[in-house]
């Protein structure tokens, strides 16, 4: 991502977040090169203030458009409040926080009574959502889903996959087994993938899988699956190259600011049919 493209981003979250009138769309102007979204197979990326009603629905998915009830989240440190004032030292998953990107959008949903979910876990590997992953509260993630038929389920997960450099072929297969578990235990949510920023530290100095094999590989499973798609990377400077303080020093982590960029990018998405 240029830093050019990066300010661009930048200016059309503050411009949605200022009037919250646009929807992230499909567009070949902002749509970021290691996914190309697609409308018609339910993908989307990018903001958009052109996008038709179809165009939306498509993205989004009937049982959200429709009943903004219930919204699931699974993710990982990305989505707990992790790096947030007031996120304690001793937690690994979700705080409400004032500034986590969750916690402020389930304020604001609240208006239309929508009840949030956050499951997400510090550390999360889509490995751990499913069978035999490593914590309670990931692997009975999908019977909670099916206990509660939430209207949308959000996923953002990926980050952890590629800092330990797993094997994208491996994270997709991953990844299709998630959605299309999600799918068979709540048939009528619509749901939501969410590819993060490309963080700014690896765990081995030899890893040599690229973020935007993760990429692609999320853009596949969200066209065979009908999923929506959103590519953070369009709103976020790179972490090796943020002048506007938007990190954490460990170049992984969103601070205060950073939250709010991410929040104003999704809810205006969220809210907009």
């Amino acid at each position: 991502m240029t830093r050019t493209r990066a300010r661009l981003g930048l200016a059309a979250v503050v411009l949605a977040m200022l009037t919250g009138l646009v929807a992230i769309q499909p567009s070949a102007a902002s749509a970021s090169s290691d996914v190309s979204p697609d409308a018609s197979a339910g993908v989307s990326a990018g903001v958009s203030s052109t996008a038709s009603a179809e165009e939306v629905t498509a993205a989004s998915g009937p049982t959200w458009c429709t009943d903004k009830s219930r919204l699931v989240v699974l993710g990982d440190s990305a989505a707990t409040g992790y790096g947030t004032t007031g996120y304690p030292a001793d937690v690994q998953t979700y705080v409400p926080t004032e500034n986590g990107w969750v916690a402020k959008m389930a304020r604001n949903l609240a208006g239309f009574g929508t009840e949030v979910t956050n499951l997400a876990h510090n550390g999360a590997l889509v490995a751990d959502y499913l069978p035999g992953g490593r914590w309670a509260d990931t692997t009975s993630a999908v019977a909670q889903i099916q206990q509660l038929q939430p209207s949308m389920v959000i996923v953002e997960l990926g980050g952890n996959d590629f800092y330990i450099d797993r094997d994208p072929e491996v994270f997709a297969r991953q990844l299709r087994q998630l959605v299309d578990s999600i799918k068979a235990a709540a048939p009528s949510s619509s749901i939501f993938l969410v590819k993060i920023w490309e963080i700014g530290q690896r765990e081995s100095p030899r890893a040599v899988h690229t973020w935007s094999e993760y990429g692609a590989k999320m853009h596949e499973v969200a066209v065979a699956t009908g999923a929506g798609l959103s590519d953070l990377a369009q709103y976020l400077p790179s972490p090796n190259n943020d002048t506007a303080g938007l990190y954490l020093p460990d170049r992984i982590h969103l601070n205060n600011a950073g939250n709010l960029v991410v929040h104003g990018a999704l809810y205006t998405w969220m809210i907009s049919c």
